[in-house]
Protein backbone atom coordinates (compact mmCIF):
# COMPACT_ATOMS: atom_id res chain seq x y z
CA UNK A 1 0.00 0.00 0.00
CA UNK A 2 2.61 2.37 0.60
CA UNK A 3 3.76 2.58 -3.19
CA UNK A 4 0.43 3.70 -3.65
CA UNK A 5 0.38 5.89 -1.18
CA UNK A 6 3.21 7.47 -2.86
CA UNK A 7 1.69 8.01 -5.93
CA UNK A 8 1.72 11.75 -7.16
CA UNK A 9 -2.06 11.32 -8.62
CA UNK A 10 -3.35 9.88 -5.11
CA UNK A 11 -5.33 12.55 -3.84
CA UNK A 12 -4.87 11.63 -0.38
CA UNK A 13 -1.29 11.78 -0.88
CA UNK A 14 -1.41 15.33 -2.31
CA UNK A 15 -3.46 16.37 0.88
CA UNK A 16 -1.50 15.04 3.34
CA UNK A 17 1.67 16.53 1.54
CA UNK A 18 0.70 20.18 1.51
CA UNK A 19 -0.59 19.50 5.20
CA UNK A 20 2.16 18.43 6.76
CA UNK A 21 5.75 18.78 4.31
CA UNK A 22 7.52 21.92 5.63
CA UNK A 23 6.96 24.76 2.62
CA UNK A 24 10.62 26.10 3.04
CA UNK A 25 13.51 24.22 2.21
CA UNK A 26 15.67 23.06 5.06
CA UNK A 27 18.84 21.91 4.51
CA UNK A 28 19.30 20.04 7.54
CA UNK A 29 17.87 16.88 7.23
CA UNK A 30 17.46 15.94 11.04
CA UNK A 31 15.54 19.36 11.55
CA UNK A 32 13.57 18.14 8.59
CA UNK A 33 12.51 15.42 9.46
CA UNK A 34 12.15 16.12 12.83
CA UNK A 35 9.44 18.88 11.01
CA UNK A 36 7.78 16.75 9.56
CA UNK A 37 7.34 13.55 12.09
CA UNK A 38 6.20 16.52 14.56
CA UNK A 39 3.25 17.92 11.83
CA UNK A 40 2.34 14.38 11.60
CA UNK A 41 2.01 13.41 15.01
CA UNK A 42 -0.32 16.48 15.46
CA UNK A 43 -2.46 15.97 12.94
CA UNK A 44 -2.92 12.44 13.14
CA UNK A 45 -4.01 11.27 16.79
CA UNK A 46 -2.35 8.46 17.57
CA UNK A 47 -4.36 4.68 18.65
CA UNK A 48 -3.51 1.73 20.39
CA UNK A 49 -2.28 -1.40 17.77
CA UNK A 50 -4.36 -4.05 17.09
CA UNK A 51 -4.69 -6.84 14.61
CA UNK A 52 -7.10 -4.93 11.93
CA UNK A 53 -4.77 -4.00 8.86
CA UNK A 54 -6.11 -1.30 7.16
CA UNK A 55 -5.05 -0.05 3.98
CA UNK A 56 -3.03 3.10 4.57
CA UNK A 57 -5.71 5.95 2.64
CA UNK A 58 -8.60 4.37 4.80
CA UNK A 59 -6.15 5.11 7.66
CA UNK A 60 -5.40 8.60 7.09
CA UNK A 61 -9.22 9.70 6.07
CA UNK A 62 -10.06 8.65 9.61
CA UNK A 63 -6.83 11.18 11.31
CA UNK A 64 -6.53 8.06 13.49
CA UNK A 65 -3.51 6.30 13.43
CA UNK A 66 -1.50 3.04 15.39
CA UNK A 67 2.36 3.48 15.08
CA UNK A 68 2.70 1.21 12.17
CA UNK A 69 0.45 3.93 10.22
CA UNK A 70 2.08 6.67 11.32
CA UNK A 71 5.29 4.99 10.26
CA UNK A 72 4.34 4.16 6.86
CA UNK A 73 2.98 7.83 6.48
CA UNK A 74 6.21 9.20 7.72
CA UNK A 75 8.21 7.30 5.73
CA UNK A 76 6.10 7.87 2.54
CA UNK A 77 6.50 11.91 3.50
CA UNK A 78 10.50 11.49 3.87
CA UNK A 79 10.62 9.59 0.94
CA UNK A 80 8.79 12.13 -1.34
CA UNK A 81 11.11 15.02 0.00
CA UNK A 82 14.08 12.43 -1.23
CA UNK A 83 14.67 11.04 2.45
CA UNK A 84 15.46 7.50 2.41
CA UNK A 85 13.39 6.02 5.06
CA UNK A 86 12.44 2.18 6.44
CA UNK A 87 9.84 0.82 8.74
CA UNK A 88 11.30 -0.67 12.15
CA UNK A 89 9.14 -2.94 14.17
CA UNK A 90 10.24 -4.28 17.62
CA UNK A 91 8.42 -4.14 21.33
CA UNK A 92 8.26 -1.05 23.75
CA UNK A 93 7.99 -0.89 27.56
CA UNK A 94 4.50 0.41 28.11
CA UNK A 95 4.94 1.97 31.70
CA UNK A 96 1.11 3.38 31.84
CA UNK A 97 -1.10 0.11 31.27
CA UNK A 98 -2.23 -1.00 34.60
CA UNK A 99 -0.39 -4.22 34.38
CA UNK A 100 3.00 -3.09 32.77
CA UNK A 101 3.84 -4.60 29.48
CA UNK A 102 5.61 -5.32 26.52
CA UNK A 103 3.80 -3.79 23.10
CA UNK A 104 4.38 -3.93 19.34
CA UNK A 105 5.97 -0.41 18.28
CA UNK A 106 6.97 0.66 15.03
CA UNK A 107 8.89 3.52 14.38
CA UNK A 108 10.99 4.95 11.20
CA UNK A 109 14.67 5.05 10.29
CA UNK A 110 16.14 7.98 7.77
CA UNK A 111 19.27 7.58 6.19
CA UNK A 112 21.85 10.49 6.90
CA UNK A 113 25.40 9.79 6.85
CA UNK A 114 24.18 6.16 7.97
CA UNK A 115 20.83 4.25 9.56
Amino acid sequence: DLASLIDPNNPIFNRICSDILPQADNADVHLKVQAVATRLLEKYESVGFNNDVRKLTVALSTNRLNSVEHALALIALLRKEKIPARLAVGFAYDRNASNPSMVFQAWVEYHHAGW
